[in-house]
C-alpha cells in the first residue's frame, strides 16, 4: 500500500524517534560495553537482513521474479551502488558512534539533507526554490553550529578519524536515498530494503574479518537486549518505515526528518549516563548552545516542510517525478524492439510492472 503525503511524514518522525534511541543505544554498547564496532555492526545487520529475507519468503510473490530483474542491465548498477552506498553507511555510522559520540552522530545524519538538496539541483531531479534554499541554509547552518560547539568540547583521540568517518557517512547516505529513487515503482519498498541490506551485509562481513572481531560479550543480557534493539528494530522496522516513504517523499525531505536526531538524542543520552548500568558518562543536562542549534534544524525542517509540500503538489498535477523513473516506450517503439530487447525491459510495461507495496 502507496502512503499518502500526510502518512509518510508522520511516520518519518515517529522512526526518527527511534533512531535517536538507536543512536544512544548503539553508543552504550561500543562506548560503555566495548563491543567491537565493527563485529557488532556485521551481527546486527545480518539479524536484520536474516528478518528481510524470511518476510519476502512469505509475503512477496514476485520474489524470485524481482531477482532476475535485479540483474539485468537496467538495475545492476543502481541496485549494486546502493548496497555499497548502505554498508559503506553503516560501517562510518559505528566509526563515528564510537568516536565522536552519539549527539555527534546525529547531527551529521541532520545536515545530509541539505546535501542531498544540492545534489538534486546538480542533477536536475528538481528545481531550487526560495523557501526550500532558505531552510536548508537554517538546517545546515544549525547542524555546523552545533559540530562547532561539540568539537569545542571534544576531548577524543580519535576526532580524525570520526570527523573522516562523519563526511563518509553524510556522503553515502545521500547516494543511497538518492539511487534508490531508480528501482521505484518497478520494485517493491520490502524488496529493495531487504536485498540492499543483505548484500551490504556481506560486505560488512568482509571488513569485520579484516580490522574486526567476533568476540563480543553475548554472556552480557544488556548486550543481547541492545543487540535486539539495534536489529529487530534498528535495521528491520525503521529501515522499512523510512524506505516506504522514500517512496512517497523525496530525498532531501527523508533526510532533512533526521534534523529531529539532534533534538531527541542528547535528550536521551542522559537516561544512559544517569541511568545505564554500565555508562562511563557525565549525567548532565546536555549543553543548551547544542540545544539552540537543534532548534534551528528544526525550524529549518518545518518551513522545508512547506516547501516540500507545494513541490509535490505541483508534481502531482505534472505526472510526478518522470526524471527518476524508467523511461517507457510507446506501442510503436515497442514493436520495434527485439525479442530478447523486449523480454529484457518487459519490466516497463503497464502489465508487468511490479508495484505490490507493503
Amino acid at each position: 500500500m502507496l502512503l499518502s503525503f500526510a502518512q509518510a511524514n508522520l511516520l518519518l518522525a515517529v522512526v526518527q524517534v527511534g533512531y535517536a534511541v538507536l543512536n544512544v543505544v548503539q553508543a552504550y554498547v561500543l562506548v560503555d560495553l566495548h563491543a567491537d564496532e565493527f563485529g557488532f555492526q556485521f551481527v546486527k545487520t545480518g539479524i536484520g537482513s536474516t528478518c528481510f529475507l524470511i518476510l519476502l519468503y512469505f509475503k512477496e510473490q514476485r520474489f524470485c521474479e524481482q531477482i532476475s530483474f535485479i540483474w539485468s542491465d537496467d538495475f545492476f548498477y543502481v541496485f549494486m551502488s546502493c548496497c555499497v552506498s548502505l554498508a559503506i553507511f553503516e560501517l562510518s555510522l559505528i566509526v563515528a558512534l564510537n568516536d565522536l559520540g552519539p549527539t555527534m552522530v546525529a547531527i551529521g545524519i541532520a545536515s545530509s539533507g541539505s546535501v542531498a538538496y544540492i545534489v538534486n539541483i546538480v542533477a536536475n531531479i528538481e528545481q531550487p526554490t526560495l523557501i526550500k534554499f532558505f531552510s536548508s541554509t537554517v538546517t545546515v547552518s544549525g547542524a555546523i553550529m552545533a559540530i562547532y560547539f561539540t568539537w569545542a568540547d571534544m576531548q577524543s583521540e580519535n576526532v580524525v578519524r570520526g570527523a573522516v568517518a562523519m563526511g563518509s557517512m553524510i556522503l553515502s547516505l545521500v547516494s543511497f536515498f538518492t539511487l534508490q529513487k531508480f528501482l521505484y515503482p518497478t520494485f517493491s519498498v520490502m524488496f529493495v530494503t531487504g536485498c540492499t541490506l543483505f548484500t551490504s551485509c556481506s560486505l560488512t562481513l568482509v571488513v569485520a574479518l579484516i580490522w574486526g572481531s567476533f568476540s563480543l560479550p553475548y554472556s552480557n543480557s544488556e548486550f543481547l537486549a541492545c543487540l535486539l534493539y539495534s536489529s529487530l528494530i534498528g535495521q528491520f522496522t525503521l529501515s522499512l518505515g523510512t524506505n516506504s516513504a522514500n517512496r512517497v517523499l523525496s530525498a532531501p525531505m527523508i533526510l532533512l526528518y533526521t534534523g529531529m536526531q539532534p533534538i531527541f538524542t542528547p535528550l536521551l543520552d542522559i537516561c544512559r549516563t544517569c541511568y545505564f548500568p554500565a555508562s562511563s558518562g557525565e549525567c548532565a543536562f546536555p549543553d543548551l548552545r547544542i540545544l539552540f542549534a537543534a532548534l534551528l534544524v528544526t525550524c529549518g525542517l518545518c518551513l522545508y516542510a512547506w516547501g516540500e509540500y507545494e513541490s509535490q503538489m505541483m508534481q502531482k498535477q505534472n505526472g510526478g517525478y518522470a526524471r527518476l523513473e524508467k523511461f517507457e516506450p510507446t506501442p510503436s517503439q515497442r514493436s520495434k524492439e527485439s525479442p530478447s530487447r523486449v523480454h529484457k525491459s518487459y519490466i516497463r510495461t503497464p502489465t508487468a510492472t511490479i508495484t505490490e507495496e507493503i
